[in-house]
């Protein structure tokens, strides 16, 4: 089926180190399937600013369900648990552990189609950017991570047995106070407390074995 808003949600994020994300397939993903996922600022009408991107595609259908971790995301050779990765130049993406936005979309950085999904980990929402145009609310098919503080490495960490009940799974999953953060000095991707990554490594984070019903 063709992505729309919400087919996707984010799970994890790792602005620190080599940084990284982690997503939840909220609808089955059709083999062949291209997502972009860019830390490019949206301003209402176009992705604007030099920032990068990369292209992540599903080689075999995808069912609800299934978690995609990509990790060392700001180096050359991205390493994704799950398809291959295209990456723009000689990086992907390099999140700030500040004031960020990571957006998933279908088509391209410079001619977006549909807008699946996005993140914010800044402490007042979407800063210096906007939600206009995307079609992409907040709480509902977004999730904003920041207030108090702006996390630099965060994960889900909410029931993961929705039944049948899609709007149910994206508003809990795009609800902030269902996530464990990580705001402080140093990297804390690697440090002793989770979340630490690899997400999907066992006692890493909530992820680890998760196993998720959304039919």
């Amino acid at each position: 089926m063709a992505l729309i808003a919400g087919s996707i949600a984010f799970v994890g994020f790792n602005a620190d180190n080599t940084d990284g994300l982690a997503f939840l397939a909220i609808d089955g993903i059709t083999a062949g399937t291209t997502i972009t996922f860019t830390d490019n600022t949206w301003n209402g009408t176009s992705f604007g600013g030099s920032e990068s991107f990369f292209t992540w595609q599903a080689t075999a259908n995808v069912a609800a369900g299934s978690l995609v971790e990509v990790n060392k995301a700001v180096v050359g050779s991205p390493s994704p648990s799950l398809g291959p990765i295209g990456a723009s130049g000689g990086r992907c993406v390099a999140f700030n552990s500040t004031s960020e936005q990571c957006s998933a979309v279908t088509g391209s950085v410079a001619a977006p189609g549909t807008f699946i999904t996005a993140l914010s980990n800044s402490s007042i929402g979407f800063p210096g950017t906007t939600l206009t145009g995307t079609g992409l609310t907040a709480g509902t098919d977004a999730v904003s991570l920041g207030g108090p503080g702006s996390p630099d490495v965060a994960v889900y960490n909410g029931t993961t047995s929705f039944g049948t009940d899609r709007a149910a799974a994206l508003s809990t999953i795009n609800n902030p106070a269902n996530w464990l953060k990580e705001d402080g000095t140093g990297d804390q991707s690697i440090d002793s407390n989770p979340p630490t990554v690899p997400f999907l490594a066992p006692g890493n984070s909530p992820l680890a074995g998760a196993t998720f019903s959304i039919c």
